[in-house]
């Protein structure tokens, strides 16, 4: 729903500079027709923007779309990251994942998700899973296999 009273100082601003180009053509003696194209936009903390999609002051974690002299933004949030490795890109609002989903193994390596990895002769990391199919702390879970032990035992009556 629009504003009244933005339309209206929309249209106002734009008649302003109607006249005023007409003012200047008149001022300067010009005997030819003039043709003025009113350009349509809106304006979002003091910025003027041509119709479309903007991101104020470059940020990428605020995209606005103008639409009828209207500004709507949006707020980004960046709601979890897929790996331990993430990489700050200046062209995206959240952290990426340049390796893929991963997770850290107890002795700091860095595990693909979706795969097992010996980490040594007794213990096997994969990356857990959260109820959602999320990944839960970053951390992989591991499983132990302890070699069977012979145990000989004397049964004495």
């Amino acid at each position: 729903r629009s504003n009244p009273s933005k339309t209206s100082m929309v249209s106002t601003h734009a008649l302003a500079l109607v006249s005023l180009a007409l003012f200047v053509v008149k001022l300067c003696g010009a005997q030819d027709p003039v043709t003025v194209t009113a350009v349509s936009g809106c304006t979002y903390q003091g910025q003027w923007y041509p119709e479309g999609d903007f991101k104020p002051n470059g940020n990428p974690c605020m995209p606005c779309r103008c639409y009828n002299g209207q500004a709507a933004c949006a707020i980004v949030d960046c709601f979890f990251n897929a790996c331990v490795d993430p990489v700050r890109d200046p062209n995206h609002c959240c952290p990426q994942c340049p390796n893929g989903p991963n997770c850290r193994a107890p002795d700091s390596s860095i595990i693909p998700s979706g795969q097992d990895v010996k980490i040594d002769e007794h213990t096997t990391c994969r990356c857990g899973h959260g109820s959602m199919g999320f990944m839960s702390h970053g951390d992989a879970i591991c499983s132990k296999t302890i070699d069977p032990v012979t145990v000989t035992a004397t049964i004495v009556n």
